[in-house]
C-alpha cells in the first residue's frame, strides 16, 4: 500500500464516527422531507377532489313546461 492510501485510510478511520452520525442525520432529514412532501401532495389531491365533488353537486333548478302534455292528457279524457 502506498503512503497516500495509508494516510487516507487513517483519516477515514479517525472520522468514521462523525461520518456515520452525519449519514444517519442526513437520512432522517431526507425521510422527513419526503414524508412532508407526500403528505402535502395527498392533501392537495384530496382538497381538489373534495372541491370538484361539491362543485358537481351544486346544480341550478330547471323549470319544465308541461302545458303541452297537460293539454294532450285533457283531450284523451274527453
Amino acid at each position: 500500500m502506498s503512503q497516500a492510501k495509508v494516510d487516507a485510510y487513517k483519516e477515514e478511520k479517525a472520522n468514521r464516527k462523525d461520518n456515520i452520525k452525519k449519514d444517519k442525520r442526513m437520512k432522517i432529514y431526507r425521510t422527513g422531507i419526503a414524508a412532508c412532501l407526500t403528505i402535502a401532495l395527498l392533501g392537495w389531491v384530496g382538497f381538489s377532489l373534495a372541491n370538484n365533488i361539491t362543485d358537481q353537486q351544486k346544480s341550478e333548478a330547471i323549470e319544465v313546461n308541461y302545458d303541452a302534455i297537460s293539454e294532450y292528457m285533457n283531450t284523451l279524457s274527453k
